[in-house]
């Protein structure tokens, strides 16, 4: 790694994947973009805005591999001392960011079937980074930690039990990651208190 350390921050979509690159020191964006149409033969990647590049292999391992090549041709392949990852739905096992391990992977496994069209994603994403960025500490960041603190009432409301007891179906709340921005930058604008609810 060099003395510039940067982080790659990922969300894989159904059918994308949107990608940035941060300087650590500023949090200034020195590169994003996305891979559209992953599965299909229409697939691309366009950088920054530039005219989209056409994926020959449109899955999310060589989309991954095409944004790797990107920062390669940036030098910032080696800057690289982090990936994040905006994983769609933690259920009830996460409540707050976590390093990725095998365990953790095996829980959002677990956890896909209440969002199957996005966490398989971003189980996709989460295995090609490891397979092109190997060592590179990865971070899981669930949309649904932000709403962990609701009450039962607000979570249960409207659902038969058997659905909560048998199935784990409640109300889970998403973009919790932008909400948890939103929040943060009204309290820093605002000059309120952390302990004052909006």
């Amino acid at each position: 790694m060099n003395e510039f350390p940067v982080v790659l921050v990922i969300n894989c979509g159904s059918s994308s994947i949107k990608f940035s690159v941060l300087d650590v020191a500023t949090c200034d964006v020195l590169m994003a973009g996305i891979a559209d149409g992953i599965n299909t033969e229409n697939a691309f990647l366009s950088i920054n805005g530039d005219k989209p590049i056409n994926l020959a292999h449109p899955n999310y391992e060589d989309a991954l591999k095409a944004i790797a090549f990107e920062l390669e041709k940036r030098d910032l392949t080696d800057s690289v001392a982090l990936i994040g990852h905006r994983i769609a739905h933690g259920g009830e096992l996460f409540t707050q960011s976590v390093i990725i391990t095998d365990e953790v992977i095996d829980n959002i496994r677990r956890v896909s079937p209440l969002a199957p069209l996005h966490n398989y994603a971003n189980l996709s994403g989460i295995d090609a980074a490891r397979h092109l960025f190997p060592g590179v500490r990865q971070v899981a960041v669930f949309d649904t930690s932000f709403h962990q603190t609701l009450a039962p009432e607000a979570y249960l409301y409207g659902l038969p039990w058997e659905y909560f007891s048998s199935l784990g179906v409640r109300r889970y709340g998403f973009h919790g990651t932008s909400h948890r921005y939103v929040s943060r930058r009204a309290y820093e604008l605002l000059d309120l208190d952390e302990k004052t609810r909006v």
